[in-house]
């Protein structure tokens, strides 16, 4: 298989970010052992003290159930023209879309992870697979592990960072379902107990020099996506005839041809 220059680039900084981050990681980890009440007792230097405890309370989980507080601030919209029904209409809007994303389930995740890793992180994206009568696409909030995003090394503030790495496990399935990509060959050392039907996807989101945000990610040695202007907006459309992609049909309706993947939208 030949390695592109982006792959190899990437899966070097990868590396690298991983290896800087280390400490970090081993601290999370550390950290959520105590969590579990599994943690060994430790001697003054960092090491594992030869006599262990005989009996184990879980003290740091209940410090952390007693605070967990999975409270969700519901919306409160004011009109600056006094037309109190329009205000009141977003406000149940709002409602609805906190409802249909369960806000709820991740803000109970959250409530943990917080406390146990010094953070916690939402990733908030556009799934553009899904359709319905009012139209094509949904928002989508999913948590993300402080152990999943990987920084670059020496920056501390997100809007100054060239890059981000965002590391998903996912099944080899689901990756060739949702990406058209067969990762069957790739391996998947990155896991403690590698399991053959999952996959480490590495998710890299830098700046390019105009300032606009690209996507490039793989899997071992796969690419699976390279968008250099990830943001800019896209369409399916027919490979022949140009037609856009009807959402709710797999091949174009003129032409009887499968869709092409995404391209810019003019």
């Amino acid at each position: 298989m030949k390695l592109t220059d982006d792959l190899l680039y990437w899966q070097d900084k990868y590396n690298e970010a991983k290896e800087k981050y280390s400490h970090v990681l081993s601290n999370i980890k550390d950290n959520e052992e105590a969590y579990d009440g599994i943690r060994k007792i430790k001697k003054p230097d960092g090491s594992n003290a030869e006599k262990q405890g005989s009996v184990s309370r879980k003290m740091c989980f209940e410090l952390v159930e007693t605070q967990a507080d999975i409270t969700i601030p519901m919306p409160r919209v004011i009109s600056k023209r006094g037309v109190e029904d329009r205000a009141i209409m977003i406000e149940n809007v709002i409602r609805t879309e906190i409802d249909d994303i369960n806000m709820e389930e991740l803000v109970d995740e959250q409530a943990r992870i917080t406390p146990i890793c010094g953070g916690s992180i939402f990733y908030v994206e556009w799934d553009n697979t899904y359709s319905d009568s009012f139209g094509v696409g949904k928002l989508s909030v999913k948590n993300l592990h402080p152990s999943q995003v990987i920084p670059q090394p020496g920056v501390y503030k997100l809007d100054e960072m060239d890059y981000l790495f965002i590391v998903f496990e996912q099944t080899k399935d689901y990756i060739k379902r949702t990406y058209g990509v067969d990762v069957e060959e790739e391996g998947d050392e990155n896991q403690e107990e590698p399991l053959d039907h999952m996959r480490t996807h590495v998710y890299v989101y830098y700046r390019n020099e105009d300032g606009t945000i690209g996507l490039f990610s793989y899997v071992g040695d796969t690419v699976v996506q390279d968008f250099k202007d990830y943001f800019s907006r896209k369409q399916e459309v027919c490979k022949k005839c140009g037609s856009v992609k009807d959402p709710f049909e797999d091949k174009c309706i003129k032409c009887c041809l499968l869709y092409t993947s995404p391209s810019p939208r003019d």
